[in-house]
């Protein structure tokens, strides 16, 4: 009982002082206290198969339907993950990976929050205060310059811009599963276009305000409209190419093998727990709990994702484009866990003369990331 206090003791001062080194933990309105609001609320549908809860988000463990309290993981969870992560990072020692500079593709509802997670590993030296500011995933700390940063994070704002292959080699970006991507981004249309919102202006905004205009059939309009658009983000090269790029299957084998060979890291947003640990396998150090918080969840209900699922699963609706294209990056994903968790995980599984098993590699083997244990 001891030692799993000290280890998590060293892990919350470990989260709370950066990656880079020990900085004086500032006060930011939230504590590291267990149980109190510092409690991550994650992204919608990250982590297990099916929808979101009340307002768009989904639990760690289980899905719910209830209310704000259902949508946080259970702090005891938390903790049972980071200390198993702790563990694999004790005899995987994973190395930080050292870049002049990222660029991060950052697909419309994919993921803003993940944005924490480059921060924290490209700017060690950035203060807190920024990090836990709602605002700040709209604010680069580029400015702050080397005092604070390693890594020069491109673009200079969080927003919508294709890949380009200028970038080869230094590119991350996380990835959703179609269906998914297109009903939480068209539900966030229509909620800001009810509350007088202007949404023109970025690299799919064209396609939206059209549906937006349609009383009905609008959700069906832009889930045509906007087929293979993760796809073409991967392959227009400007912002301004990427609504009406005409895709061919062609296409989508050098969308994947750009992803394959280009990329440093792609992650999956409909699993964040893993997608999270395994960036920072991929960077080194430890995820803060702000990298599971959810900054920008989109409004819309249950009732709502189940409303309009049904209207495209009617009408018999499919993307032929980024199906097989998330189809790939999921096997890739996988592919790259091995590398990363199979042996510690194996490892530690020896450690413990088989009779316990790391929960996070329990959850990577339950979820298709790694083999079974021998």
């Amino acid at each position: 009982m001891a030692a799993l206090k000290l280890k998590t003791a060293l892990l919350l001062l470990v989260s709370f002082t950066g990656l880079g080194g020990a900085l004086k933990f500032e006060n930011d309105m939230r504590t590291p206290a267990l149980g109190d609001s510092y409690l991550p609320v994650l992204l919608e549908e990250p982590i297990l198969p099916g929808h979101g809860s009340h307002n768009g988000a989904i639990s760690l463990l289980q899905q719910s339907e209830g209310g704000p309290a259902a949508s946080r993981p259970d702090a005891g969870n938390m903790m049972t993950y980071f200390n198993a992560y702790v563990d694999l990072w004790g005899v995987a020692k994973f190395q930080k990976r050292k870049a002049k500079e990222v660029f991060v593709l950052h697909i419309p509802k994919t993921g803003s929050s993940f944005y924490y997670s480059v921060w924290t590993s490209a700017c060690p030296r950035l203060p807190k205060a920024f990090i836990f500011s709602m605002r700040s995933v709209w604010d680069s700390p580029n400015h702050k310059g080397p005092d604070v940063c390693d890594t020069h994070i491109y673009p200079d704002v969080c927003d919508h811009f294709p890949y380009h292959a200028e970038y080869k080699g230094n590119a991350i970006g996380l990835f959703r599963d179609p269906k998914k991507r297109l009903i939480s981004e068209y539900l966030w249309g229509r909620k800001e276009t009810m509350d007088g919102y202007d949404i023109g202006g970025g690299a799919d905004k064209p396609l939206l305000v059209e549906a937006m205009k349609m009383k009905k059939a609008g959700i069906l309009y832009y889930a045509q409209a906007a087929r293979g658009f993760q796809t073409r983000m991967l392959l227009a090269e400007t912002r301004e190419r990427v609504s009406d790029y005409v895709l061919t299957d062609e296409d989508v084998k050098q969308a994947i093998n750009i992803v394959k060979n280009d990329f440093a890291f792609a992650g999956i947003t409909d699993d964040w727990l893993v997608t999270i640990f395994r960036y920072h396998a991929f960077v080194g150090g430890l995820p803060l709990y702000s990298e599971f918080d959810n900054v920008r969840n989109s409004a819309y209900s249950h009732a709502e994702y189940l409303e309009a699922e049904k209207e495209l699963d009617d009408a018999g609706w499919e993307d032929p484009y980024d199906g097989p294209l998330y189809d790939a990056i999921v096997s890739l994903v996988k592919e790259d866990s091995r590398k990363h968790f199979q042996k510690p995980c194996q490892e530690l599984h020896n450690q413990a003369n088989h009779s316990s098993l790391n929960a996070l590699c329990k959850a990577m083997i339950d979820r298709g990331y790694i083999d079974p244990l021998s």
